[in-house]
């Protein structure tokens, strides 16, 4: 057996020993199931050990915890005080499955995708990661509407179809142009890196249209007339569509929020003191598991990948 395949058996195991431990904890396992863990424990002493082994992690993190977020005094069971961090990986991937059901649009990306799209009239869009975008095209306008996340679009120039973006009730029409639009949660960005855009908001609001030129950016809230216009840098507001993340002077909790955008399941910062720390990084969306990793050596920080979808920083 090869170095490589003890590795994979070695993952299998804890896998296997994690599974375990999460149903423990979960309080409904059946009489079956303890059998069919009572005969893996005994089949091979590594299948024990890593049981063991992960069965303290969890207490190891669960006084952790309890250190840097001193909760008040209650009266709980010491099984579930022990495993109450199995609680919060539970909430995450009922996290997970609400988001799986949100609307996909005509065209999505998945966390951690970038992807370049081909409209039927020659203009084209790039689509950040978790983003997506609804197409109504018809003789007299080409209409996109940003249901989530951030797109760039490069708009073949056409006068007697005007091209606009809609967002948060606002909209972002050019005739050929280049810019982006971003969801914001309750605000929209608009940044125009060619040519002219008219942003209004309301939609209807044609009276709140504002002239924004390219390399300027503008802001407006959910039904709300948009801010001044301001200057833009250009070519950090584009980083991302060459798959990388240009993160400058940030406290490291707007950092891990920046990355947790393009990182599956959640990251966890245990030390709320950390998150303060101001931090620089430059980062290959492709290789964030290294990334993060660096980050985290050079602040003196663990690192813990319990599974794919919940990674801790301590």
């Amino acid at each position: 057996m090869t170095s490589t395949d003890n590795d994979t058996n070695a993952e299998t195991i804890a896998e296997t020993a994690r599974h375990w431990v999460i149903r423990i904890a979960s309080g409904t396992m059946e009489q079956g199931e303890r059998e069919r863990l009572a005969r893996w424990l005994a089949t091979d002493p590594q299948h024990r050990q890593a049981f063991e082994h992960e069965q303290q992690f969890w207490r190891d993190l669960a006084a952790l915890e309890a250190d840097l977020c001193p909760a008040p005094v209650v009266t709980e069971s010491p099984i579930r005080r022990r495993f109450l961090p199995l609680a919060a990986a539970a909430s995450v991937v009922l996290v997970m499955m609400v988001l799986a059901f949100r609307p996909q649009g005509d065209f999505h990306t998945a966390t951690g995708e970038i992807r370049t799209v081909a409209l039927e009239d020659g203009s084209r869009l790039i689509l950040d990661t978790d983003s997506a975008v609804d197409v109504h095209y018809d003789s007299g306008l080409r209409r996109i509407e940003l249901l989530r996340g951030r797109a760039w679009f490069q708009v073949e120039p056409n006068k007697r179809r005007p091209f606009e973006v809609l967002s948060q009730g606002g909209a972002a029409q050019a005739v050929g142009t280049a810019y982006q639009v971003e969801d914001r949660g309750r605000s929209v960005r608009v940044t125009v890196t060619q040519g002219v855009v008219s942003v209004r908001s309301p939609e209807r609001g044609g009276e709140h249209a504002v002239m924004v030129h390219a390399g300027q950016t503008v802001v407006y809230d959910s039904g709300q007339p948009p801010s001044g216009v301001s200057d833009a840098d250009v070519t950090a507001a584009l980083l991302w569509t060459e798959g990388r993340l240009e993160l400058d002077d940030l406290p490291l909790d707007d950092v891990l929020t920046a990355i947790q955008r393009y990182h599956p399941g959640k990251i966890l910062l245990l030390d709320s003191g950390v998150g303060r720390r101001r931090v620089s990084a430059m980062l290959s969306v492709a290789e964030l598991d290294k990334g993060l990793d660096a980050l985290a050596e050079s602040q003196g920080l663990a690192l813990r990948r319990l599974t794919p979808y919940l990674t801790l920083l301590y």
